[in-house]
């Protein structure tokens, strides 16, 4: 899931539908199992329950996003609506120990300013 982007690059929160590391979690956000869950019963854009990894920020280049696409690691699914988008920008707040500190500022220094 693509949580910044720029002429550059683009910070992506890696998902998956597997749930072996994740009994028990509720709707949105669970921070401490580092994940968002977004079940398949919103019909969110995503076919099956959804887990938001979200310590596993990864930094792409649309280089890279093109090459994931061509090999199928990076499918692009649907855009997620804003407030479930929102609530997700807000669960990553909670865990900022998580994050790294330059991934931090990136999606969330702009939002102090205003």
């Amino acid at each position: 899931m693509v949580i910044f982007t720029s002429e550059e690059f683009s910070l992506v929160l890696k998902t998956t539908s597997k749930n072996k590391r994740y009994n028990g979690v509720s709707q949105f956000c669970n921070p401490d199992k580092l994940v968002f869950f977004i079940p398949k019963s919103l019909q969110a854009g995503f076919k099956e329950d959804t887990y938001i990894q979200l310590n596993e920020i990864k930094k792409y280049t649309p280089k890279d996003l093109l090459r994931g696409s061509f090999n199928r690691t990076i499918t692009e699914v649907s855009a997620i609506n804003e407030n479930i988008f929102n609530a997700l920008l807000n669960c990553l707040r909670k865990i900022k120990d998580d994050i790294e500190e330059d991934y931090y500022e990136l999606l969330f220094k702009s939002k102090k300013q205003s």
